[in-house]
Formats: C-alpha cells, structure tokens, sequence
C-alpha cells in the first residue's frame, strides 16, 4: 500500500510537482519527495497491527481489522499529542498545496489536515473499493451482485449470500465508523472546535483512484469521480543481483514464495514452515526464492532473501508462479506479468481476491493454513504447470494492460485535473447529500 503512494508521488515529482509525504512507515529517501512525518513516529505500524496467525477462530479477521483500527486511533492520538504537530500544520500551511493524496482505508486523522489546509482532496483506495468512500461520493451500495471485499462471496450470490454480504458490508461501515472516524473526529475536535463532521468533510472529496480493474476484480457500478488505476505500480523486471541470478541458473524454472510486506503475515506458524519445505525439498528440480525476514526455510533449491523487488522476480523468463497471502498489490503485479497463484490467504481481502483469481482461472489452489500438508502444497505446485492455468494467466494479463493509457498516466492525468479545475467539484453527484430514503427511493414505497 505505502509503495502505491510513492510509486504516484515519483510520477508528479517527475512533472515538476512538489511532494510533501507524510507517512508513519520508515522513510524511504526519495529524491524530490520531502517526508514531513515527525520522527518519533518513524516505522510507527511495523510492529503494532497483529499477528495474524495469532487470531484463530471464527472471528479472526474481524479481530485483525479491529485490532488494526485500534492502532489507528491510537496513532492519530499520538500524532496530535507530538511536540511537533504545531509545527507541522504550521509548515503545510505554508507551502500552500494545490491537494492533499489520502490513503481511503481507514487514514481518517488525515481528514483533519483536510480542514486545516482547506484544499481539495483525494482518496488513493489501495484496497479496491470501500463502502466508506464509496459513501462518500453517493455511489449507491449494490450489495446484491457487488461482493463486499472482505467477503468470500463472487458476483453471482444465493439469497443467503445476498444477506449475508449486505450485513457484512453494512456492519463493517458501521463499525468503522464506531471504532475509527467518530473516535479520530472526537480527538480532532477537541483542537479544531469547529471542525466538520468526518461524514460531511468526506463527502467533499474530489477524486477517488481506485487500485481495481476486472482483470482482478468483479466489474462495479461506476461514478464520475472514481477512476480504477490498478497495475500502476507494475513495471519491467529489472536484473537481479548477481548472487540470486545464479542460483536461479541452476534450474529450468522457479517459484516465488511471498507472504506480503505486513510482518504478521511473514511469521508462519512451525507446520506451515515444514509443510513448504518438505514440499520443495521434494521438487529438486525446481528452484523456490522466499521473501521476508521471518521465513527461514532452508534447502538446496530454497533462496532466502529478507527483501528482493517482487516484480523483478516476477517478470524473470524462469518464473513459473507466486505463491501468496493473496494482498492486492503481490496479486496485481503477478497479473501483470502473467503469473499464475497459490494462495495462502490469512486476513483481510485476501480470500475475495483469490476467489476472483481463481473463477478467472489464474490461480492453481488456494490452500488453508490451519491444516495445510506437504502433499496439498507439491500438488498446488504441480498445477501451476498445467497449460489452461498458464494459459488464464496470461489472458489476465492481456486484460490488465489493455487499455487507451497506462494507468499511472490516467492516476497523474486525473490528479492534475482535480488541481487545475479547483477541485473539479462538477465532478461530484448530488447523490452524496441524499439519507438511504431518498438515495433508494424508499419513500416512493408508502405512496
């Protein structure tokens, strides 16, 4: 998600646009982008939201969104408790902004900045399409054949699926509001006294970039103002460092082990460790690269790297599948290179987004972690190379990149639009002002 907004905030500096990041994860020293976050709140996430092998159960999604929200609040609290947050506000207003870039899940604190400044703003949705902004620019919530992303549910659902994913999308709208916006506007009023309702200053947005496209998504009703831009981030494979090129020499093909940048996610329990392993270990005749810190598989025929740029691997001529939690961004970027999955979803949207990739034919298996096997791992990666799996791969990829521009040109064409029309608030639909009455016509029931 953070390389999302860099990866947009490369392309304007690159149009001789000044970019200020303000951002709670480690800064990365980008040329031409100033990081403004105060430095005692450096690398604030990376080792608060939970681990979510830890959070087993019926509910254990619910409490990883909820325990992520959780140090949400608690970072807004501390961001405007910080000796340096006068000093920041004093320092954005300076520099007077043409707009502000907020990412749409759940960064709420930034609404806040949003009144201060008083310039147009814009949500990045690096999750696809939320029922939060969706409310926000009046698109109608089409819970019958619009899946709610933390859902498992396709786009043909039962009555009971209906009703389950209307209460699910519902809920979770609810309960975000519940336990992030209404406690991050309380937080933000007790400066700011006459500050807006979040609800109101929400419906104000200017633009929304959505990272969605129906190469990875099932299609949406659409609004003026919503523009999907995924696959922005993907680039071409560039070459590897000279120690992976040669251990990726010695095989005809390999496999990419990814579990996501999220350290929760990396710390696999001991027998989804061994299950991976003994499967490779089998399979010498194909190579396995693993990325991130807390993987520690070993073998011959195993690489481990702490961090390697997954497209580059991705796009490697050798690459024969990725397998994954199933985050949007490592199944974006493996659909533009046209690489089939195995998934091993553990929280959030990963569920919604393998299901898709599999009705599309581009993912092998999708496999549970709470009983996986080392048999049930060699047979997902026998599948990989079966020609009609290949084969939707690569028709994924076609889709994704057919389009009239690339969509990190359509991302900076629309940003530029929103800040050379004022905010381009023709744009907008009155939708956005209506109750759920008027929105669905309900009252026109009782005539």
């Amino acid at each position: 998600m953070h390389g999302t907004l860099h990866t947009i905030a490369a392309a304007l500096t690159n149009r001789n646009h000044s970019i200020s990041l303000f951002s709670p994860h480690t800064p990365r020293n980008v040329p031409g982008i100033e990081e403004v976050c105060p430095r005692s709140l450096w690398g604030y996430y990376e080792e608060r939201f939970p681990n979510v092998f830890e959070l087993d159960g019926a509910l254990a999604n619910l409490k990883f969104v909820t325990g992520v929200w959780r140090s949400i609040v608690q970072f807004c609290t501390d961001l405007l408790a910080s000796p340096e947050f006068e000093s920041l506000v004093e320092k954005l207003k300076v520099k007077k902004f043409d707009a502000i870039i907020i990412n749409g899940l759940y960064n709420d604190c930034a609404l806040g900045f949003v009144h201060v400044l008083g310039i147009p703003f814009i949500y990045v949705n690096t999750g696809g399409s939320y029922p939060w902004t969706d409310e926000a620019v009046g698109k109608p919530l089409y819970t019958s054949f619009e899946p709610f992303i933390y859902s498992s549910f396709g786009d043909r659902m039962s009555f009971l699926e209906r009703a389950a994913n209307t209460i699910q999308t519902l809920g979770t709208k609810l309960l975000f509001k519940l336990r992030v916006r209404w406690p991050i506007e309380a937080l933000w009023r007790a400066r700011e006294t006459r500050i807006p309702s979040f609800d109101e200053l929400s419906r104000e947005v200017a633009l929304v970039l959505q990272m969605s496209h129906v190469a990875v998504d099932y299609p949406r009703v659409g609004m003026s103002n919503v523009v999907d831009v995924a696959g922005l981030q993907c680039t071409n494979a560039r070459r590897l460092p000279k120690d992976v090129a040669t251990f990726l020499g010695e095989f005809d093909g390999f496999v990419v082990f990814s579990m996501g940048s999220m350290k929760g996610c990396q710390s696999l329990p001991s027998h989804v460790k061994t299950a991976f392993q003994v499967a490779f270990q089998d399979m010498k005749d194909l190579g396995f690269v693993v990325l991130g810190g807390d993987m520690n598989l070993r073998g011959e025929n195993i690489f481990h790297a702490s961090w390697l740029q997954l497209q580059d691997l991705l796009g490697h001529k050798k690459c024969r599948g990725l397998i994954t939690h199933g985050g949007r961004q490592s199944t974006t970027e493996a659909t533009c290179h046209g690489i089939p999955l195995i998934g091993l979803p553990v929280s959030a949207d990963q569920w919604f987004l393998l299901r898709r990739g599999r009705k599309a034919g581009a993912v092998a298996d999708v496999l549970d972690w709470r009983r996986v096997s080392s048999l049930q791992v060699s047979s997902a990666l026998g599948n990989l190379s079966h020609p009609a799996i290949q084969e939707s791969a690569m028709r994924q990829k076609q889709l994704i990149h057919d389009r009239l521009r690339p969509p990190l040109e359509e991302a900076t064409f629309w940003l530029e639009y929103v800040a050379n029309h004022d905010g381009a608030g023709h744009l907008k639909s009155s939708s956005r002002h209506l109750g759920s009455i008027a929105l669905y016509s309900y009252d026109l029931l009782v005539i």
